[in-house]
């Protein structure tokens, strides 16, 4: 009988004790308060100041991947559509 042996995969955290434990939640929710603060600022920046990708072009070269590449990046935490839908960018203007 052949067997195959199972990938074993830890964590660190499984290792921690409940101090530190603790105070790793403590300081990531300290962090996502910070990014969610700054993230409503940034959004709150485009709408006042009625920011539209539809109004700009983007020229040919790094801007236009330096995006795009923020946009596949993100796409590992959000669908597409909930990424051109913050940053308003239209789904075709995307595949154009």
């Amino acid at each position: 009988m052949n067997r195959t042996s199972d990938e074993v995969v830890t964590l660190d955290v499984l290792e921690l004790d409940t101090v530190r434990l603790q105070h790793e939640v403590i300081v990531l929710r300290r962090r996502i308060v910070r990014l969610v603060s700054l993230l409503r600022l940034l959004v709150t920046v485009l709408k006042v100041t009625d920011f539209s990708f539809s109004r700009i072009r983007l020229c040919e070269g790094s801007a236009k991947l330096q995006l795009l590449t923020a946009i596949e990046g993100s796409r590992s935490h959000f669908p597409l559509r909930t990424v051109l839908r913050v940053i308003g960018l239209s789904q075709s203007r995307y595949y154009a």
